[in-house]
This record gives structure tokens, C-alpha cells and sequence, in this order.
């Protein structure tokens, strides 16, 4: 199977990074502080998953996530997401990994092909169903959950890459931040669709970029900034690298929201 190509911003950014080997986007990765909260969630995760679940991941990226932590514990695990360039990765992991219980559906999330309590597992990896902005992400999500599904989050705090948003003076965090603590946001709504809290954590660290050109991919790939232009705003890019960098590389805060609850 191959999903048409579209210009959305996630296919844009998979197209991207085909330009990049698997060598090189690893010597460009950045290196998390300890406490990594992206690999605390991961454990969570396994910890609650049953050999009879069904698993829905919505906004699975490029799935391989999802092939790699979920799927060999699970009676079915798909992930949605609604560009198909990402997905076609997932594909190629699927095939790979000898996955049959492993789905990809293109789809948006505010509309799921997904049928009325069915799902016992929600994962949302930094994934639209977090997004406050549209309810109708939210009640999407809950409508296709059994009760007693458990609902698996994890997502972008409000201090997170603050320093790019303060040279920048605009960031996805920037009216977060302003606004007071995302958990305590996303508990209360969630709370409001029918979804007991039974385990929040908020964990700030630190992120290192080996170099200017790690940061600038991050920018080119994530929507930490709206409509980033490396040449126009080099400059910016250039003041973000001077003021943060230190001994162990370039150094942003690395903010996560964790979010476990059961569907009741």
C-alpha cells in the first residue's frame, strides 16, 4: 500500500528526513538528561498493557514506536495518523518486525474510522488528542473506549524549548506557558469526558544538541515554531545557539506531561 503525498507539515518532514541517513540523523540526535520522561512513559506503558488488549495509538508518526514497545504484548495494536509519508514507514516496519496484529490507518483523528467501544488502550504520544484547541479530538478519542479503558498520555509541557520561544518571541508553548500548568489543563478536561486521573507526573529536564545543524533540524521537523525560516531567521537560530550553549552541547529545557486515567 501507498498513501498519496500531501503537503502537510508531518509528510513534509518525512520527506525530509529521507534526505538524512539513519548514521547521520544519529549523530545529530539530542541527548536527554536523566530523568528521560519519554522513557519513563515508555515503561508505563508496557506495565499496562494485557496480552487481550486492543490498542489505538493516535498520532503514531512514524509507528515504530508503536511496533517496537506495543505490539509484541497486545492482541492488536493500530496507530493512526494522518500523514501518509510517516505511515509508509510504519509499513516498512510492520514488514520487518513479521508483525500481523500491527495496523496503520490513515485517518483524522477528529473523525476515527474506529468503531464505538472498542478500544481498550489510548495512547496519545504528544498526538492530537491533547490538543485543547478542538473538542472534538477529545470526544473522538473517549467515544471509541471501552469502560474501564485505560488512557496513556504523554505530552509537551508548557516550559519546553522556552529559550528558543523567548529569542524567537513565538513558540508551541509560548501561550501554554502563559496560560499556567498544561497537566493541570489536561486533567480537568479530561476528568470532563469521563476519565479518572490514576497517575499524572510533570517532568522537567534537559535536552543537549551536539550542534547548530541538530537545533535547526529540530526546528525544520517539529512545530516548535511556526513557519520557521532558517535563512530568514538565522540570526534568531544564531543568538539561541550563542546564549544556551555549554560544555555538553546546546542546552534547551526538555518538558513532559504524563498522564495515565481510566475511562469510567
Amino acid at each position: 500500500m501507498t498513501w498519496l503525498r500531501t503537503n502537510h507539515f508531518y509528510d513534509q518532514v518525512a520527506r525530509r528526513l529521507r534526505g538524512y541517513t539513519t548514521e547521520r540523523l544519529a549523530e545529530l540526535r539530542p541527548v536527554v538528561a536523566p530523568p528521560n520522561p519519554e522513557d519513563l512513559f515508555t515503561s508505563l506503558v508496557v506495565e499496562q498493557l494485557r496480552a487481550d488488549d486492543i490498542v489505538v495509538d493516535i498520532g503514531t508518526g512514524d509507528g515504530v514506536w508503536l511496533a517496537k514497545n506495543v505490539a509484541p504484548h497486545v492482541q492488536a495494536a493500530i496507530g493512526l495518523d494522518y500523514a501518509g509519508a510517516r505511515l509508509q514507514t510504519g509499513l516498512e516496519t510492520r514488514r520487518g518486525e513479521n508483525l500481523s496484529n500491527l495496523e496503520f490507518v490513515l485517518a483524522d483523528a477528529r473523525s476515527l474510522p474506529i468503531s464505538d467501544k472498542s478500544v481498550s488502550v489510548l495512547v496519545n504520544r504528544r498526538g492530537p488528542f491533547g490538543d485543547t484547541s478542538d473538542p472534538r479530538f477529545l470526544t473522538e478519542g473517549v467515544r471509541i473506549l471501552v469502560d474501564g479503558a485505560r488512557v496513556l498520555e504523554i505530552g509537551i509541557g508548557e516550559r519546553n524549548a522556552r529559550e528558543v520561544s523567548e529569542v524567537f518571541g513565538r513558540g508551541q508553548m509560548l501561550e501554554a506557558e502563559r496560560r499556567g500548568r498544561e497537566i493541570d489543563r489536561k486533567v480537568t478536561s479530561r476528568r470532563q469526558h469521563g476519565i479518572q486521573v490514576k497517575h499524572m507526573r510533570d517532568i522537567a529536564t534537559f535536552e543537549y544538541f551536539p550542534n547548530r545543524e541538530a537545533l535547526e533540524l529540530r526546528l525544520l521537523t517539529t512545530p516548535t515554531l511556526d513557519d520557521f525560516d532558517p535563512d530568514a531567521e538565522a540570526h534568531l537560530l544564531d543568538e539561541v545557539v550563542r546564549r544556551c550553549t555549554t560544555a555538553h552541547g546546546i542546552r534547551l529545557t526538555f518538558h513532559r506531561t504524563i498522564f495515565i486515567g481510566e475511562r469510567v
